[in-house]
């Protein structure tokens, strides 16, 4: 039956991209697709801090080698993290009824922001696969004994890969904290732990060896995203303490409600209440609804930064690496639970609440594909496909941000063979005064204007702020706008 699950789970995903892709944002993904391919021309921008996530980048950059550029491609990486994350589950839940294995995967994927990211150009779901089989390692040794130094250097190296993948894995720094602190009260496991720091040291040493020597310092990655620092939401230490009271209070409660986490703060609680009220708060099963109430508080109040509160951004995509270990933990304290309360000898019982109780987890997730179809972006990107080759070369194009990062993407990365050249309409040069070889062009489109946040009244002042007028093309096709951008000299147009 575990099996079978793995196997309908493994279906559902490769569906779900085929027949509820939203699409692409056109800022992050778009620039790891970049960095993808050109890392397959032999050229990476060590001074921009992405590139750091090699792991990334270099998976990415492999699907592009084997299969070209394209959705299918782009989103290999993050489907097969995902399908990992549910073999990962199924591997800690190994002599578990199938049962508690279905409510795992269900309270996983019903986190919706789990399914929505399961096929996207995002570094978060391969930490969060990287990081829960390092936590599933250590699980397994702490159930079954297995060999300490082997499963410390498993676990080790998994995390310092996802390290390698995007540097927010520290964030999760406090749950293995809490493991330590779990080991040290009763003096268990304490060659797992010795070896696990002496191989993070090397393998961080040998980091920073390998950083010298490429880059002339050991911290040169550290350098370079201190130089790339910028203001945004979670910057709390260069924000009005409103904004901080905001985020420790509702913020962080919207978070849990958007991201439909609501259910697992409550099996934890009730967890811990039934343990409480039996006197067994401290035995062995309140570890892992105890465990599921330290992820939420690292959720919250863990920090990036060494100098200042810099927690993981209510953003939902960068609390995907806490969301395995939480669906794990609700999975195992519903077990225990069933034991407390003698249910165990209801199978029948205990089937039907785990269908039912799946199937409610699971249709945030499912509401989330079908409005994702709404949005039809095979018909966007077909939109572009037959618009930009048809733009007679040279030419500049400009647009929104979501534009200029998602077109040359939509061109498999061909804009300098097709003599295009995509700018930004926030960046634009006042038109020059006198004309000019180079054909400009703007493209308009309800996908990119929605996700840039920019009307249509915005692109318009912007043009004409630039001294243009826009002259409607002929290349326009339905649900894409083109407009040729002219000189406005003396009342006239001009090239």
């Amino acid at each position: 039956m575990k099996y079978t699950l793995l196997l309908l789970t493994a279906l559902a995903l490769v569906v779900h991209h085929a027949t509820s892709f939203y699409g692409h944002f056109g800022a992050d993904d778009m620039t790891y697709a970049r960095m993808a391919n050109d890392l397959l021309a032999g050229e990476a921008d060590w001074s921009h801090p992405f590139t750091f996530r090699i792991i990334t980048v270099a998976l990415l950059a492999v699907c592009y080698q084997l299969f070209g550029v394209g959705d299918w491609a782009s989103a290999l990486p993050a489907l097969t993290a995902s399908l990992a994350i549910a073999g990962c589950l199924a591997l800690a839940l190994r002599g578990k009824p199938w049962w508690v294995l279905a409510l795992a995967l269900a309270g996983y994927f019903g986190m919706r922001w789990n399914t929505f990211y399961s096929d996207k150009i995002m570094a978060d779901v391969l930490v969060s696969a990287l990081s829960f089989a390092a936590t599933v390692a250590y699980l397994r040794h702490r159930r079954t004994n297995t060999a300490a130094v082997p499963t410390a250097l498993l676990a080790m190296t998994c995390l310092f890969v996802a390290f390698n993948a995007k540097g927010s894995v520290v964030l999760l720094v406090p749950v293995f904290l809490w493991f330590l602190l779990q080991d040290l009260l009763r003096g268990k496991r304490l060659r797992f732990w010795v070896a696990f720091s002496v191989i993070g040291a090397c393998w961080l040493g040998a980091y920073l060896i390998v950083c010298q020597w490429l880059f002339g310092s050991p911290l040169a990655r550290f350098n370079v995203i201190e130089a790339h620092r910028y203001l945004n939401d979670c910057s709390y230490d260069s924000m009005p303490v409103g904004h901080l009271v905001e985020r420790l209070t509702t913020g962080y409660w919207a978070m849990l409600v958007d991201s439909r986490m609501l259910f697992h703060v409550a099996v934890a609680v009730v967890t811990l209440v039934i343990q409480g009220l039996r006197g067994r708060l401290f035995s062995s099963g309140s570890f892992y609804p105890a465990t599921a109430l330290v992820v939420f508080l690292s959720m919250n109040f863990m920090t990036i930064s060494f100098n200042s509160y810099n927690p993981v951004c209510t953003d939902p995509r960068h609390v995907l690496p806490y969301t395995p270990l939480i669906a794990l933990c609700s999975a195992m304290s519903l077990f225990h639970l069933s034991g407390l309360l003698k249910l165990r000898g209801k199978q029948w019982l205990l089937n039907v609440a785990a269908v039912v109780i799946g199937v409610a987890l699971l249709l945030p997730a499912y509401r989330f594909a079908l409005y994702s179809q709404t949005l039809q972006f095979d018909k966007v990107r077909g939109r572009f496909e037959t618009v930009l080759p048809s733009l007679p070369p040279p030419a500049v194009v400009y647009g929104t941000r979501v534009t200029h990062m998602l077109a040359p993407y939509l061109i498999n990365f061909r804009q300098e063979e097709m003599g295009l050249r995509f700018e930004r309409l926030d960046a634009m040069v006042p038109c020059p005064a006198g004309a000019s070889d180079t054909t400009r062009y703007l493209v308009k489109t309800w996908y990119t204007e929605w996700h840039s946040e920019r009307s249509n009244e915005w692109i318009d002042e912007r043009i004409k702020e630039a001294g243009y007028r826009a002259v409607a093309s002929e290349l326009s096709v339905e649900g894409l706008e083109v407009y040729r951008l002219e000189c406005v000299v003396d009342g006239a147009g001009s090239r």
